[in-house]
């Protein structure tokens, strides 16, 4: 496949911030890996995070956000906050800037007091500007006190001081989503009368004290900038206008550049966009702010591309482009681009599975695509080897499993041949990018496609490998990567029902078989359930969504969760959400219900024609078991082993493609 031209006049060339000069525009955006350990040090595994994202040729990387006192640790209890005012941090953070310096990198780090935001443990409390919850908190926090100010003032000096002796080009100050200093600034958390309340100058003191110490501490010609929520989109919060007024006063108060973020924990589903909110999407905000200031502004906002990168900076909307997610996805971004190798770039997809979903979890961030995000030391750049001894492979199923399979292989010099029983390569990601808002989920496939005529992996389409191919052709290997079939329900009556009963797959494939009154059954927990009921409500019909669970999507992103909602609730016909429920018996059109947890407990939905199974799958592996029986170097992979999501197929295949 040809590669796209694309010329660069901006986003190669160097940019300044204070007096630091940034190789490129490329800046990597702070954000919770959860890479930490037990204590308040960087681990390794986080070292190498940022390390790979320096070897892939980003300009500016800008670490996770670090607190400046113990008492503003986000997650104390799980450890992954590394306490910037601590001493120790000194020799492995060292280690890593003089890594990172070593590919042209420069690298800052994010100081914050998480305030209000700290996720308690016994015998610890939280603080806030006023004694007032955040949205979405049960906890209240302390209201903190004059001299424990002045204290936080402090630990912000000493800690810009510590990163600077530990190799630091520059700090970033956290008025973001989250944080103290948020809180002080905002007229929501802010209610104090004192000299750090009521009047905006009042209520900026606190920052403007902290950039005095910075200062102090660190000196004048250590960049400081700040990550500004630009937009809280809430009724209580703060809008763009008033974020512009806080860009002015940045610049007032000596700070180098500003570093745009949105939502908040008013509405997170502006804060990390997934999927349904279109690319750029925070450019806008960015521009604004641009307009304000004469420092150097970041844009943000599933920018996943390098060229909406040099749009961005064309149009002069910033000075530079911010992305996290995306060189989570492809840490060798930037040097690709500069390569004009734009065809062999991961984009991110904004599915928020690997990522957002796991730190919701607070467990470390991953990439469904790419194994190698958190696990640089295994299949970061350049760990993939030739096979010493080349083989001839045989792939059935193309779907990711298989695809990713055949391109790993391939890239390590074995000889491989890819089957496939249908007309398309892709499996069951050509049926959920039917879903609303979910065609950029073929990127994935995009990718490896790309991937396969790179290294001239023969593709057969419309082959069915059954076991007399396998033993003519008599491989070396076998890699069976068959998939997996929807699993129909049991229901009593349905044998005998007027409603036509059907899975997500038969529905999206064939419109025209969904009725006018619908019942979506959703043991599913992911986006099938919702998914596929919006695709019924933009259809026409009348749909009541039914879950066992407590409610949909448990198994999907908070934020992917909130803009489905929202677009379900306005449809007329949308009938709610009746979780806990499990379908009992199934009538000539009507579905009778009962509850999960005291069956006596009935409801019954009349007038159905329709029934829409979102459950689960079942493993397609009757070709494995029988090539079992006959040869050895049969091996079995993705959904056809246990049907599971993307990130565990990819994963999979990756790691035997590494192994054979």
């Amino acid at each position: 496949m040809l590669e796209p031209k694309q010329e660069y006049k901006y986003l190669f060339t160097p940019h300044m911030i204070g007096n630091v000069e940034i190789m490129n525009r490329f800046v990597f955006l702070p954000h919770h890996p959860a890479h930490g350990g037990t204590d308040v040090l960087p681990t390794d595994q986080m070292q190498n995070y940022y390390i790979e994202r320096a070897k892939g040729g980003t300009g500016l990387i800008v670490l996770e956000a670090m607190a400046v006192h113990p008492s503003g640790q986000i997650c104390p209890q799980i450890g992954y906050c590394v306490l910037a005012t601590d001493k120790r941090v000194i020799p492995p953070f060292k280690k890593m800037t003089a890594k990172i310096h070593r590919y042209g990198t420069k690298v800052f780090g994010q100081l914050t007091h998480c305030g209000p935001n700290v996720k308690q443990k016994p015998m610890q409390i939280s603080y806030s500007a006023s004694a007032k919850p955040e949205p979405g908190s049960r906890e209240v926090p302390k209201e903190i006190e004059i001299e424990e100010i002045h204290e936080v003032v402090r630990c912000f000096g000493e800690s810009a001081a510590v990163l600077r002796e530990a190799g630091f080009d520059g700090v970033e100050l956290k008025f973001a989503h989250d944080g103290l200093m948020r809180a002080f600034v905002s007229d929501y958390s802010n209610e104090r009368t004192d000299e750090y309340g009521g009047s905006y100058d009042n209520k900026l003191r606190f920052f403007r004290e902290i950039m005095q110490e910075i200062r102090k501490k660190a000196g004048n010609d250590f960049p400081v900038g700040a990550r500004l929520l630009i937009d809280e989109f809430s009724r209580t919060g703060w809008s763009l206008d008033y974020s512009v007024e806080l860009a002015k006063t940045c610049e007032e108060n000596s700070i180098d550049y500003i570093n745009g973020d949105s939502g908040g924990f008013f509405d997170g589903s502006m804060q990390i966009f997934p999927m349904c909110v279109p690319l750029g999407v925070g450019v806008y905000m960015a521009s604004e702010i641009k307009k304000a200031v004469n420092i150097p502004v970041v844009a943000f906002g599933r920018i996943n591309d390098p060229v909406l990168c040099e749009r961005i900076l064309e149009e002069g909307h910033a000075d530079f482009v911010g992305m996290c997610r995306q060189l989570l996805c492809d840490s060798e971004t930037a040097n690709k681009a500069k390569a004009g190798r734009l065809n062999d770039i991961r984009h991110c997809i904004g599915c928020n599975d690997g990522c957002m979903l796991r730190i919701e979890q607070s467990i470390s961030i991953r990439c469904i695509q790419s194994p190698a995000g958190g696990r640089e030391k295994q299949f970061g750049i350049g760990t993939l080897k030739s096979a010493k001894n080349a083989k001839k492979i045989m792939v059935i199923g193309g779907g990711v499993a298989g695809m990713k399979f055949s391109e790993i292989a391939a890239a390590r010099g074995h000889s491989v041949e890819l089957y496939e029983k249908t007309n398309i390569l892709g499996g069951q990601v050509n049926i959920a990018e039917k879903l609303p808002y979910r065609n950029e989920i073929t990127d994935v496939t995009r990718y490896i496609k790309i991937q396969l005529e790179k290294y001239n992996v023969p593709v057969f389409l419309n082959t069915e490998a059954e076991v007399s191919l396998v033993l003519k052709k008599n491989p070396d290997i076998v890699v069976v990567a068959t998939g997996s079939y929807p699993y129909i329900k049991q229901i009593k009556g349905d044998k005998t029902t007027n409603i036509k009963i059907i899975d997500v797959s038969t529905a999206l494939k064939n419109p025209e078989m969904i009725g006018n009154k619908v019942v979506v059954y959703d043991n599913n927990s992911h986006i099938k359930g919702g998914g596929i009921t919006e695709f019924a409500l933009s259809l026409g019909a009348e749909v009541y969504l039914v879950t066992p669970h407590s409610q949909i999507g448990l198994d999907f992103d908070s934020n992917t969760l909130i803009h489905l909602k929202r677009r379900l609730y306005k449809y007329d016909t949308y009938k709610g959400v009746i979780p806990e429920f499990d379908i009992k018996e199934l009538e000539n059109n009507a579905v009778l219900l009962s509850n999960v947890y005291n069956q006596e407990r009935e409801k019954k939905l009349t007038d159905i024609d329709t029934l829409i199974l979102a459950d689960y799958y079942i493993p397609d592996n009757s070709l494995y078991k029988e090539l079992k029986k006959k040869r050895k170097g049969i091996y079995a992979l993705g959904d056809c082993v246990t049907p599971r999501k993307i990130e565990q197929a990819i994963y999979e295949a990756e790691v035997l493609g590494r192994k054979l």
